[in-house]
């Protein structure tokens, strides 16, 4: 089994502690300043979408869609390159 009795207690506060805290107002903020961070120096190589800030809520965060291979999909291309 996955999980046990005796652990559904932990996971039930687990589940509403995120559920409370969580915001994506505040992850776009984060996006942000990784973006701010990461571009000076990677931007030619990394594209990192931004959020639509003012179309952001507590439960939606909105993005620009950036076309292109998935970053999970390359890796797993270049591993598979890698170990042929």
């Amino acid at each position: 089994r996955l999980v046990q009795p005796d652990h559904l207690p932990f996971l039930k506060e687990v589940e509403k502690q995120f559920m409370t805290e969580f915001d994506y107002r505040r992850e776009a903020e984060n996006l942000d300043e990784i973006a701010d961070n990461v571009l000076p120096v990677w931007g030619r190589k990394v594209v990192i979408p931004r959020p639509f800030k003012h179309l952001c809520t507590r439960e939606v965060l909105v993005m620009e869609y950036v076309p292109g291979t998935k970053l999970a999909d390359a890796i797993k291309r270049q591993y598979t390159h890698i170990a042929a």
